[in-house]
C-alpha cells in the first residue's frame, strides 16, 4: 500500500484536518489515528473485521482504555459511555446506526476516541455537511459527527480494549470550560430532538444529563 506525507503549513483545527484527511484518502476505510494515542497490534484486525464482512457497516469501533502518564492502564471506557446503564456494550455487537443514535448516542457521545474507530468511506456521504456541522462546536463537534455519520449505515462495536487513551495532568479534557461544554451540549440536544424526533421521555432524559453534569463539573 502507497504512503504519502502530507504537511501543513497552517493549523485549521481538528475537523480540518479530518475532512482533509477523509478527502486525500484513497482507499476504502479510514482511521484517525490521533496525536498520543495508541493501539494493540491487532486493533486494525478486529476494527476491519465487520466493514470487510458486513456492508452496511459504516463505523466500527473497539473498547478504549484510560492509561496514565506511566501507561499504567486505568479502566476502560464502558462507565463513561453507558450514561443510561443499559450494558449495551457488554458484548459485541451490529446495529443500525439510526438505533444506535435513537437509543443510545442522543443523550452522550457513546464513542469515547476517534482513534477507536475505522469508518468506511463510500459515495452518497455528504462530507462536507458532516465536517461543516462538527466545525459549529468546538468541544463536542465530534459527537454530532458520530451521530451524522451513524445515519448513513450500521454500527458495528467490538468488545476488546484496543485503544488506549493517555491522560495527563494538564489533559484537555481536564481542563475545558465546563460551562461552555453545556452551552454546546444544550444546542446539540436541539438538534437531536429535531433531526431524530425524540420523544417526551427521551428529552427528560436530556435534561437529567445536564444536571448530571452541572453537578459532575460543579457548574
Amino acid at each position: 500500500m502507497p504512503v504519502r506525507l502530507i504537511n501543513n503549513t497552517e493549523n485549521h483545527g481538528t475537523f480540518s484536518q479530518w475532512e482533509k484527511g477523509f478527502r486525500e484518502a484513497k482507499y476504502e476505510y479510514i482511521w484517525i489515528a490521533e496525536a498520543d494515542d495508541y493501539c494493540a497490534s491487532s486493533f486494525l484486525e478486529n476494527a476491519l473485521a465487520p466493514l470487510v464482512k458486513h456492508e452496511p457497516v459504516v463505523i466500527s469501533y473497539v473498547n478504549t482504555g484510560y492509561v496514565n502518564a506511566e501507561g499504567l492502564l486505568m479502566g476502560d471506557v464502558k462507565n463513561d459511555i453507558d450514561y443510561q446503564g443499559k450494558g449495551h456494550w457488554d458484548e459485541s455487537y451490529i446495529n443500525s446506526g439510526l438505533d444506535e443514535a435513537n437509543q443510545y448516542s442522543y443523550i452522550n457521545n457513546t464513542i469515547a476516541n476517534v482513534s477507536s474507530v475505522v469508518f468506511r468511506k463510500k459515495p452518497g456521504i455528504n462530507y462536507a455537511k458532516l465536517f461543516n456541522g462538527a466545525r459549529k462546536f468546538r468541544q463536542a463537534g465530534d459527537w454530532v459527527f458520530y451521530v451524522e455519520y451513524m445515519m448513513y449505515g450500521d454500527v458495528a462495536y467490538t468488545d476488546k480494549v484496543l485503544n488506549y487513551y493517555r491522560i495527563h495532568g494538564n489533559n484537555v479534557s481536564s481542563t475545558t470550560k465546563a460551562q461552555d461544554h453545556i452551552s454546546e451540549i444544550l444546542r446539540i440536544q436541539k438538534q437531536f430532538t429535531k433531526k431524530l424526533g425524540l420523544t417526551k421521555r427521551q428529552q427528560a432524559n436530556m435534561q437529567k444529563r445536564i444536571k448530571f453534569l452541572k453537578k459532575a463539573w460543579n457548574v
